[in-house]
């Protein structure tokens, strides 16, 4: 019926797993699939991940081990390594494990980065063998986790990423380090010493990718944004009654990055909660619209040239967990790659 494992001071219960939920391997394979569907990925159950992943599916090493898990990773070219609670055959699984449905608990390997997690379930790992193809830093309110599928999509395309909280001070941070920074619903208005760290940042060369209420802040505290229009490429930000759910159609400019979008229907970036529908704006004539809302016509997700740098705007604040993720996902990690070739 399974066995009983002691790790001090936690007792973690191996169930048996004719009995076990496969919700874990559903939830993995889902978001396997919506980065791609095409990466190798280890796990101890490849039999139940095989019922939903069609991907390649590697045993995990009987060895366990931090780094012979890489090195197999190497040999069969495995991205991604599924955790769940049956998955601890050494210590060192075990501490990932608990990583994984405990963020703070213990530091591991920065080759294995956590992309994915449910308290007590499994938690999903991107396998780092080769250099990161691009440097990312993501600010914004950890108390939300706005910057948690910003990590997730950002290690789908090789990069390796850093988080601040949104009470960091911008210009105390050597943003040069990075290629992108991500504000995710970053909540504390800055001060004018930031805003100009941050034009003159983008002006030489930097992308940054602005979402959720991070406008309205990066402006000051105001929703007219004049202040960073200049580099931002929008003058005024418009959030939708918390009630409405507001749909998103795409531009003829979308099928440049994505020719899988289709233009005359209406998709729902957004998941069932207060304060979901997708964040919009009132843009410069410059700037390049690739999707706007339905009800409104305000701009959802633009892109601005300012300088040797981009700025790129994503307001579906929920997009990454909307029924339309399929398409949402692929297409935010698209542009991203057109602005860095």
């Amino acid at each position: 019926m399974g066995a009983v494992a002691y790790v001090t001071p936690y007792t973690l219960i191996l169930e048996d797993f004719d009995n076990k939920t496969f919700l874990p391997f559903i939830e993995s394979a889902e978001f396997l699939n919506s980065i791609g569907g095409t990466d190798g990925v280890f796990t101890l159950h490849p039999e139940l991940l095989a019922k939903y992943y069609k991907g390649p599916i590697y045993q995990l090493p009987d060895k366990g081990g931090f780094e012979h898990i890489l090195d197999e990773a190497k040999k069969k070219g495995a991205k991604y390594l599924i955790i769940d609670s049956a998955s601890v055959n050494s210590v060192e699984l075990i501490d990932l494990f608990y990583h994984s449905v405990n963020q703070y608990w213990r530091e591991i390997p920065s080759e294995f980065e956590l992309v994915k997690a449910k308290r007590w379930q499994y938690g999903i790992y991107r396998l780092r063998t080769d250099a990161p193809m691009f440097k990312a830093a993501v600010f914004g309110h950890l108390e939300w986790e706005a910057h948690v599928p910003w990590k997730t999509t950002l290690a789908s395309m090789d990069a390796s990423t850093k988080t601040f909280d949104d009470t960091t001070i911008i210009s105390n941070v050597d943003i040069s380090e990075f290629d992108v920074v991500v504000f995710a619903d970053f909540l504390r208005p800055i001060d004018d010493a930031e805003r100009l760290y941050l034009d003159e940042s983008i002006q030489n060369g930097l992308t940054v990718i602005i979402s959720g209420l991070s406008p309205e802040n990066l402006a000051g505290g105001t929703t007219n944004l004049t202040r960073i229009s200049t580099w931002f490429g929008a003058t005024f930000h418009t959030e939708a009654p918390k009630e409405d759910r507001w749909k998103v159609k795409f531009t003829e400019n979308a099928i440049e990055i994505m020719s899988d979008v289709t233009l005359d229907r209406e998709y729902a970036f957004y998941k069932d909660s207060d304060w979901s529908t997708p964040i919009g704006a009132v843009v410069k004539p410059e700037s390049v619209i690739y999707a706007y809302r339905v009800n409104d016509g305000a701009a959802t997700i633009f892109l601005h040239k300012f300088g040797q740098g981009t700025s790129i705007f994503v307001g579906p604040r929920f997009g990454f967990e909307s029924t339309d993720k399929w398409i949402f996902v692929p297409f935010i990690r698209s542009l991203i790659l057109s602005v860095l070739d």
